[in-house]
């Protein structure tokens, strides 16, 4: 299974290992990942794992928005390994289960 490597102004902080069920990624106590940022939303993303293709898919739910790969998040889309997701100050890069950590010193969480 992959995980969720989550990183707080470029710093890794914290590796969530997935496992076929949703996780809810917000500033909300109720979230499985806290992301202790007012401009978060309490409950601001949800990736789910899908039977159908065997696969995690992502989904905003938040006014404020998302994006993926610096791109916004617009429409439930499938995760694949690499990808980024920039909640303001927070980079979560979706990781195969054995990668090591990636460096993040040059990457920006600007809009691009």
């Amino acid at each position: 299974m992959p995980r969720l490597d989550v990183y707080v102004d470029l710093k890794l902080a914290l590796k969530v290992r997935l496992k076929k069920e949703s996780i809810l990624l917000g500033r909300g106590a109720e979230c499985d990942v806290q992301i202790p940022n007012p401009r978060v939303s309490r409950e601001h993303v949800r990736i789910d794992w899908r039977e159908e293709d065997e696969s995690h898919w992502i989904e905003n739910l938040s006014a404020r928005g998302a994006r993926i790969n610096h791109l916004p998040l617009v429409v439930p889309t499938h995760l694949h390994v690499g990808d980024r997701i920039y909640l303001e100050n927070y980079v979560v890069i979706f990781q195969a289960d054995d990668a090591e950590p990636e460096v993040l010193a040059n990457e920006s969480t600007d809009y691009a």
